[in-house]
């Protein structure tokens, strides 16, 4: 074993010594490899005008970008504008003209009522029909042909009477409605009478039309309740307005004194003023009033019709 030992020593010593002593010289150490790569006799300086021109350049191809796909094309709501007149459409049309909307834009023709019943009341002078054909004139220099004298009796007066007190609340509550259900529901008050709820002598067509405006806020109450739209009705008796007056002057009495002597068949000691019933349908549309309704609330001091 320690010869063994001995003759691996020794060839490890030998290698050695051959690799520190007896290997050839590299590159580094030996000069003439060096001197034999750079030969400088051969190399030679040259100044800028003595070099070659330089080679035209190649086409290099271009290529384009392909164009970016349009943007998809915006939805569209669809609207409905109108109602207009004959005369007034060819200018909505032209008005929607830089819109470019092409077979997107649609039209339907409606018939609808073009015209309403407006009351002049009853001039007060002295000769009345003078008066009115004054008015008359009146009207046709504005360019209203459509219109009537209305006498105190006749189908006109009929008429009127539907249209001012049943046809124009029930308009105004139809126009309401889907405007007052979009921005989440509101309050209606109509203004029928305690002559609509419990009908007194010698005035059959006013009591049937404020039956009507009671009978519809009790209809549309229900009907509307469901979209936060409570609609309720001020039922009052008599109130000290122009149109009380009138109805005592046109009898011949002095409208001051009526008016006391009438206040003194109310229990509460007059009739009622308007504030008085302002007040009750400023309730009826507030927050206060939000459990009512369909209700028609009588504001008459105490007295009963009749």
């Amino acid at each position: 074993m320690r010869t063994a030992f001995l003759i691996l020593l020794l060839a490890n010593v030998g290698l050695f010594a051959w690799w520190r002593y007896g290997s050839p010289l590299d590159a580094a150490a030996d000069p003439a490899p060096l001197a034999r790569q750079i030969e400088p006799e051969k190399l030679k300086v040259v100044s800028p005008k003595d070099l070659p021109p330089p080679s035209p350049a190649k086409p290099v191809a271009v290529v384009k970008p392909e164009p970016p796909a349009p943007p998809p094309p915006v939805a569209l709501k669809c609207l409905e504008w109108g109602s207009f007149t004959v005369a007034d459409a060819p200018r909505a049309e032209k008005t929607l003209e830089p819109l470019a909307l092409g077979p997107r834009l649609g039209q339907r023709r409606t018939e609808e009522t073009a015209g309403w019943w407006v009351f002049i009341p009853p001039q007060k002078v002295a000769n009345p029909r003078q008066a009115a054909l004054r008015k008359a004139a009146e009207l046709r220099n504005l360019g209203i042909e459509d219109y009537f004298i209305v006498q105190e009796e006749g189908q006109h007066r009929w008429a009127l009477s539907l249209g001012v007190n049943v046809e124009a609340p029930f308009r105004v509550c139809r126009g309401a409605i889907p405007i007052m259900a979009d921005r989440g529901g509101g309050a209606i008050v109509n203004v029928s009478s305690c002559w609509g709820v419990r009908p007194g002598p010698n005035h059959a067509v006013y009591c049937m039309t404020k039956a009507a405006i009671a009978s519809l806020t009790q209809c549309m109450g229900m009907d509307h309740a469901h979209q936060n739209i409570r609609v309720n009705a001020v039922c009052p008796n008599e109130v000290n307005t122009p149109m009380l007056r009138t109805g005592f002057i046109k009898r011949g009495f002095d409208p001051d004194t009526a008016v006391a002597e009438l206040g003194k068949t109310v229990p509460i000691g007059r009739i009622a003023e308007p504030e008085d019933i302002a007040a009750v349908v400023l309730f009826l549309a507030s927050d206060s009033a939000r459990y009512m309704c369909g209700s028609l609330v009588e504001v008459n001091g105490g007295k009963p019709v009749g």
